[in-house]
């Protein structure tokens, strides 16, 4: 939680709530420095329309107009399917609940997303047939229950500082850490247990730890046969992963591997961190490795225990709970689930044919998406989204500054900071966090006036309007978010008594043992996080 203090015209600070907060007060450098973007100089404060001799400033009708008006003319050309919607995972759960609403009930397509997760999510369904959908099991607050904190591919000194703070407080308590890194980092170094297995086979480990409780029986029996399936074709198929060959594999040392056994199987209450969104050290199927282990040993959905999914964007977690995302519906509801005939009747529209899951990407290479309504994100600003943009006939960007993407858009509007607009947004662990707005707008909208001005220009009024109204109908279409306050948990008692699945029950899933990992930076695609970066993160390193 952090506080946004206004003392005079263009003086601002930014500090902790208080130390009765869940982070004690403390932030990272993008909750102590990342707001300054929002009062930066060259800040976006006018629309601009593409003319003869490029992009000019333009007043608030006349760009909202044009843009309604070169959709209109696509979808009278080649029909609604060819517009796509893609939003920030650091909008307000509120303008992502509006803009899939606006897709799904304006324009009657699935064709929403976000340039983040298409270019450099991964595994973000991972768990769907495990558990039913793929978020943490358990919150950072049970950090401070844990016998046993096990870190994998998170760099938490640098991108989530709250996290690392709190396992240190819960090693304080007796808590013993397992960090999980080919190279040293700073939270290997003061680990209980450091394994360093080669970059690539962090599944191949956790599937022989796996194979070594099993052998050892050392798994909870009672619960796999009480609340989980396919447990007979999961231990067939980790049968060859065998101490040794995985030890030759990964590369660590074999006293090591012992001890992580060991560490594993003498804990009552295990949480472990696993960073989403890292690439260097993830190999194919991480996620699903380390969930089939929790449940070999009993402790999803157990109080103290559980999977943490840690995420490098604010409301990475909003976005996909509010349905941003083909595959799902607010509630990670899917294709074929009763609960569709629900938001059917909410938005009164038929949703059968217009809820298809589609491969939003392929659409763009092949040409069939000719309008893209671009909220937050800047794809331009990595090379590989060159190939997706290529074919689009009309670009609508909404952004903070002039970025790569908008300097190739077709109308371009300014976007509201959060310093300027309120709404809520859902960390990583399912927390429930609120911000309200300080100061009117500079350029004079906020992003839901944006989002319902161009909703109704185009003949498809969105209500309600309000960030509480909005927010109140969240609640009647995620059932999840129904009663969660602001500071709270939404999924109090996730999967203590059964799990999302039509079964009621987990399902190992079986993994891939694959040494190659994703080999690749993550270039973000937001201009607030290159702000960070280039203008305020390198002066702070020098």
């Amino acid at each position: 939680m952090l506080q946004y203090k206004v003392f005079a015209a263009n003086a601002y600070a930014v500090v902790g709530t208080s130390s009765a907060a869940h982070n004690k007060g403390y932030l990272c450098h993008k909750g102590r420095f990342g707001y300054r973007y929002m009062l930066d100089e060259q800040r976006l404060l006018s629309p601009r329309v593409k003319g003869k001799s490029g992009l000019k400033e333009a007043s608030w009708d006349l760009a909202i107009e044009q843009a309604a008006k070169a959709v209109n003319a696509i979808i009278k050309k080649n029909g609604p399917e060819a517009v796509a919607v893609l939003a920030s995972p650091r909008l307000a759960n509120e303008e992502l609940y509006q803009l899939q609403k606006w897709v799904r009930a304006g324009f009657k397509t699935n064709r929403i997303g976000s340039f983040s997760n298409m270019i450099h999510g991964r595994d973000l369904d991972a768990l769907d047939d495990m558990h039913g959908f793929t978020a943490s099991t358990t919150t950072m607050d049970e950090l401070q229950n844990a016998d046993v904190i096990l870190v994998m591919n998170a760099e938490l000194t640098e991108n989530n500082l709250v996290a690392e703070l709190k396992i240190k407080e819960a090693m304080k308590k007796g808590a013993r850490l397992i960090s999980v890194n080919s190279s040293e980092n700073p939270l290997s170094r003061i680990a209980d247990l450091w394994l360093d297995p080669r970059r690539g086979t962090n599944t191949a480990l956790v599937a022989g730890l796996a194979q070594a409780l099993i052998q050892r029986g050392r798994i909870d029996q009672a619960f796999i046969d009480r609340r989980t399936e396919n447990f007979a074709a999961f231990q067939a198929a980790i049968a060859t992963m065998e101490a040794q060959p995985t030890i030759v594999q990964t590369g660590i040392r074999g006293e090591k591997f012992a001890q992580a056994v060991e560490m594993l199987t003498q804990a009552a209450n295990i949480v472990v961190v696993y960073g989403m969104d890292q690439c260097l050290e993830k190999s194919r199927d991480d996620v699903k490795a380390l969930g089939n282990l929790l449940l070999l040993l009993g402790k999803t959905g157990q109080a103290g225990n559980g999977l943490l999914l840690v995420r490098d964007y604010a409301n990475s977690q909003g976005l996909l709970d509010m349905g941003v995302d083909s595959r799902y519906l607010p509630g990670f509801v899917r294709p074929g689930q009763p609960e569709i005939e629900r938001l059917q009747a909410m938005w009164g529209i038929p949703l059968d044919g217009v809820f298809q899951p589609l491969d939003l990407a392929a659409k763009l290479k092949k040409g069939e998406i000719k309008a893209v309504l671009i909220f937050g994100e800047d794809p331009l600003a990595v090379a590989q989204a060159g190939s997706l943009l290529s074919k689009v006939k009309f670009k609508l960007v909404v952004d903070f500054f002039l970025t790569a993407t908008a300097a190739e858009a077709d109308v371009v509007l300014p976007m509201s900071t959060p310093l300027e607009s309120s709404g809520t947004f859902t960390a990583c662990d399912r927390r429930l966090q609120r911000s309200a707005a300080l100061i009117p707008p500079a350029a004079g909208k906020t992003n839901l006036e944006i989002i319902g001005e161009l909703a109704a220009r185009l003949g498809m009024a969105l209500t309600p309007g309000s960030p509480e109204e909005i927010f109140a109908e969240i609640g009647r279409a995620n059932p999840y978010y129904q009663g969660v306050a602001a500071g709270d948990f939404w999924g109090k008692t996730l999967f203590q008594e059964a799990f999302a699945t039509r079964s009621g029950k987990a399902k190992f899933l079986p993994i891939v043992i694959d040494p190659a990992t994703c080999n690749q930076e993550t270039e973000p695609l937001l201009a607030s996080e290159n702000y960070l970066q280039f203008k305020i993160k390198n002066k702070l390193v020098l």
